[in-house]
């Protein structure tokens, strides 16, 4: 896994945790079509991103756009997550668990066309 790779990983990664730790302190009932949607939403996202991969990959390539994604995302969860209801939090995590599935497939099809 190449570095940014990684740095996007545990970019997601920490969104996700708040949203865990939110859904924990509510015990909210797993809400698995949410999950589903989440994650279709998170595929959905990044196709439509791949339309124009040159210039989200230069956008992303700046460290304030990468690390204010992950700040945003983070706070955004804290200030409306208590106020959210919990099926839109599991949805979000799906997006986060979805993404994070591209991005190992993406990893692992990215080594395998190299050897």
């Amino acid at each position: 896994m190449t570095r940014d790779r990684a740095a996007d990983a545990l970019s997601a990664l920490a969104v996700g945790a708040v949203l865990a730790v939110l859904l924990a302190r509510r015990d909210a009932a797993l809400a698995p079509v949410a999950v589903a949607a989440g994650a279709v939403g998170a595929a959905l996202l990044e196709a439509l991103l791949l339309r124009h991969r040159e210039r989200v990959r230069r956008l992303w390539e700046r460290p304030r756009v990468r690390w204010g994604a992950t700040l945003v995302g983070g706070a955004a969860a804290v200030a409306v997550g208590p106020f959210a209801p919990a099926w839109a939090l599991w949805a979000l995590l799906g997006g986060v668990c979805g993404y994070l599935t591209l991005l190992v497939a993406a990893t692992v099809e990215k080594r395998r066309s190299a050897a």
